[in-house]
């Protein structure tokens, strides 16, 4: 299983969906919200854009 830490390291965008269904082992402590942020994310396939991973971290900050 990939680290969060490899799949940073190694430069490719990361995948919404794998956040959330455990594709990656959490071996950092992570604000989520700055990990939005600050990488590439993608979301089916496309890369979100800064105004929709703002909004996502806003209501992640909601419902926690």
């Amino acid at each position: 299983m990939k680290t969060i830490r490899d799949v940073l390291c190694s430069g490719e965008p990361v995948e919404l969906t794998d956040i959330f269904d455990d594709r990656f082992e959490w071996n950092i402590a992570l604000n989520l919200a700055d990990f939005l942020d600050q990488h590439e994310v993608h979301y089916n396939g496309k890369q979100l854009t800064k105004e929709e991973t703002r909004v996502i971290a806003q209501s992640l900050k909601l419902m926690a």
